[in-house]
């Protein structure tokens, strides 16, 4: 009798396997044969499931984007708003070995996103996402009074995630430089900038 395979668990131990092999050694430590091996596939199992590093890359990139995704969502809306925004800001930094490999990921692929016009579309529509959730926070802040009423939610949103893109490339190049306490001060300070004077 033909073993039954549960293709949506085979594609995701394949996506942890190129995660896994992203953290070790970067984009350029994926290929095809490799991902293979660490998911205990041949390359032809792998073909059935994605065509190329390409592919592989970005199915990585989407679970990385999935995962912050649920991380943010698993806090109420019904938190304050500016503990919300911190929750949503250090959702993403790589302040532990899980968010660093995705990080590192997350890295990779924007490499990738330089020079192929479909990588830098999920790319897109990843910061957009991040953009209206982060503007609605500010939003929801701003009519209750946790933030200033004229505050420009959509710029803010975009300074936020840029400050959250500093943070990362830091942390992922120099760990040592901030420790998770400072990084959890810094994005305090952030949010508390936006309070009404």
């Amino acid at each position: 009798m033909p073993r039954v395979v549960d293709h949506e668990a085979r594609r995701a131990e394949i996506i942890s396997a190129v995660l896994a092999l992203v953290a070790e050694e970067g984009a350029e430590g994926v290929t095809v044969r490799r991902a293979a091996a660490a998911a205990g596939l041949s390359t032809g199992a792998l073909a059935h499931y994605f065509a190329d590093k390409d592919e592989l890359l970005a199915a990585a990139f989407v679970e990385v984007a999935r995962r912050v995704g649920r991380r943010v969502a698993a806090v109420s809306a019904e938190r304050d708003p500016a503990d919300l925004l911190h929750h949503a800001i250090t959702a993403v930094l790589p302040l532990d070995a899980e968010r660093r490999a995705e990080a590192r990921a997350w890295l990779a692929f924007l490499d990738r996103a330089l020079v192929r016009q479909e990588v830098a579309a999920l790319q897109r529509e990843v910061y957009a996402r991040w953009r209206r959730q982060y503007a609605e926070i500010l939003r929801a802040g701003r009519r209750a009074g946790v933030f200033r009423a004229d505050l420009d939610c959509e710029a803010t949103a975009a300074w936020l995630i840029a400050v959250a893109d500093g943070l990362t490339l830091q942390l992922v190049f120099d760990p040592a430089a901030l420790a998770a306490d400072a990084v959890e001060k810094l994005i305090a300070s952030h949010i508390d900038a936006l309070r009404p004077r």
